[in-house]
């Protein structure tokens, strides 16, 4: 709720709260949001850890989205992409080697969807222990991806409304400058 009503000038501190509250109810390790960014590319914009485990956000930005390809099908359908053992991945899983690096045993991602297309998702990780999430962390992880997604696209429209906004002015003032000139 906080998060939904959060204004835009507070949408990133919301969401980090969202993240944390809910990495800490479900006894996630590390809990974040990555979105994908025209044409092709892959940032982790939010992220939330647990005491002792290390902050991966700096090291995944400007990834390829071709990380995603395995997830791509399920994610579309809005499904969830669950990894109980990281290890286990095929040697050739183009994102083992990804969560391999950050020390990931399992993982559990949901989607975040804008007119049927993929957005981005949000994620728990597990690094100190394998886990098998169950089905109500799944659902409590897809109505915080819901909800997070949400505000990102409610903060992308205000933010394109503005800069809409001033372009008018500018251009009517030129106009302005134009008639008063003539």
């Amino acid at each position: 709720d906080e998060l939904l009503s959060a204004d835009s000038k507070e949408s990133e501190a919301a969401i980090n709260r969202a993240l944390a509250r809910t990495g800490a109810l479900a006894g996630s390790d590390r809990t974040y949001v990555f979105s994908l960014r025209a044409p092709d590319r892959l940032d982790n914009t939010h992220e939330w850890t647990a005491p002792g485990i290390e902050p991966m956000i700096a090291q995944l930005q400007d990834m390829p989205d071709s990380l995603m390809d395995e997830w791509r099908a399920d994610m579309a359908a809005g499904r969830a992409v669950h990894i109980p053992n990281v290890a286990a991945l095929p040697e050739a899983s183009a994102v083992r080697e990804v969560l391999m690096m950050q020390e990931i045993r399992s993982l559990l991602a949901v989607p975040m969807l804008r007119d049927g297309k993929i957005a981005g998702f949000v994620g728990f990780d597990a690094v100190r222990a394998y886990r098998q999430f169950l089905p109500t962390e799944i659902q409590l992880l897809q109505a915080v991806a819901n909800a997070v997604n949400v505000v990102l696209d409610r903060c992308a429209a205000e933010t394109a409304a503005e800069t809409a906004r001033r372009h008018l002015e500018d251009e009517r003032d030129r106009l302005q400058a134009t008639l008063t000139a003539i």
